[in-house]
């Protein structure tokens, strides 16, 4: 993999971090699409591993998100806005 692959791969990622603040952008699926480009170009074994685990992580992120209650803002006198 050359140099300016992996800037890109680092570039992409470095967004994924960043959109998980920004709402509407989908940050940790970035995160993980950065890391497939890069363990399907490295073919190492250290590769599919943390493939593996980025790919585990993100199941259980959605998971528990999905899990969670959803937050009720207008019965609890908050803004709107918040």
């Amino acid at each position: 993999m050359g140099v300016w692959q992996l800037l890109m791969v680092a570039t992409v990622m470095l967004l994924g971090v960043f959109g998980v603040l920004a709402p509407g952008v989908p940050g940790t699926w970035l995160v993980w699409a950065a890391m497939l480009w890069w363990s399907l170009h490295e073919r190492t074994e250290l590769a599919w591993i943390l493939l593996a685990s980025s790919t585990g992580l993100l199941l259980l992120t959605q998971v528990v998100v999905w899990q969670l209650p959803a937050r009720r803002f207008r019965g609890s006198g908050s803004p709107a806005g918040w």
